[in-house]
């Protein structure tokens, strides 16, 4: 299973970057986990979209989403872009979204042909890979996604405060892909996301064989965040470069 890091900005991009962002290879199944503003252009480096077998939204704020709207006229516009509807797994509130209220009742129509909406929760299967969403502490729905393929497994977070269960459902992960929006200096909300020590803290208490920060504030040094995490945990750590594939 591998893989490849189409975004990894929190909120907003760094120069040159795009915003959160993955995609899972795995024996010929390809699947999108999160589509930021400016992952599709990325994703369309690496695969072609009839080599899309469905796209995870974990919930729906922009920085995870907001590449949705692109992909619709893609399918739509591109003859052939695509087999049949694309499914995606995504919370109700997005399977429901008023499209005809923001684009207009041509788009409304768009939307509903060239996807597949399948709200979450509930475990499901996409090719040869099995996902199991999990709820995460964010405001809104949202999922965070365990991957497997086989004996090996990953974990996404999407975007989560630190809660005592957190570690549970990233158990013995062979790479966990957690959220670390803020480092120790930062002053910000509680129950929204994490602290680069605290995306440590999960990966330790999880016992997992390595670590990738994601979703680091632009406005923070992704090597400070690595530096507060290592603190916590002494397994392979580093911050997600975009564009770089990672072997599960």
């Amino acid at each position: 299973m591998d893989v490849v890091v189409l975004g990894s900005g929190a909120s907003f991009p760094r120069p040159g970057g795009a915003c959160s962002g993955f995609l899972v290879s795995n024996d010929g199944t390809n699947l999108w986990l999160d589509a930021g503003n400016g992952t599709l252009s990325r994703l369309l480096e690496h695969i072609s979209l009839t080599d899309l077998d469905a796209l995870v939204v974990t919930h729906g704020h922009p920085d995870h989403y907001a590449d949705v709207m692109p992909l619709m006229y893609a399918l739509a516009l591109a003859p052939g872009s695509h087999n049949g509807a694309l499914p995606i797994h995504a919370p109700k509130l997005i399977a429901q979204a008023p499209v005809g209220a923001l684009l207009g009742e041509s788009s409304a129509e768009m939307y509903e042909r060239v996807f597949k909406m399948l709200p979450l929760p509930g475990v499901f299967d996409v090719g040869s890979l099995h996902v199991e969403p999990f709820r995460t502490n964010h405001p809104g729905e949202t999922y965070g996604m365990r991957v497997s393929a086989g004996n090996r497994t990953l974990v996404y977070t999407s975007d989560t405060a630190i809660y005592p269960e957190l570690p549970d459902v990233c158990r013995d992960a062979d790479l966990l892909i957690c959220e670390a929006t803020y480092i120790a200096a930062h002053k910000a909300e509680p129950n929204v996301h994490m602290w680069a020590r605290e995306a440590g803290v999960v990966a330790r208490e999880a016992g997992v064989k390595s670590l990738l920060l994601t979703h680091v504030l632009p406005t923070f040094d992704v090597a400070q965040a690595v530096a507060e995490a290592s603190e916590e945990y002494s397994g392979p750590i580093e911050a997600a470069v975009e564009g770089k594939r990672y072997s599960v």
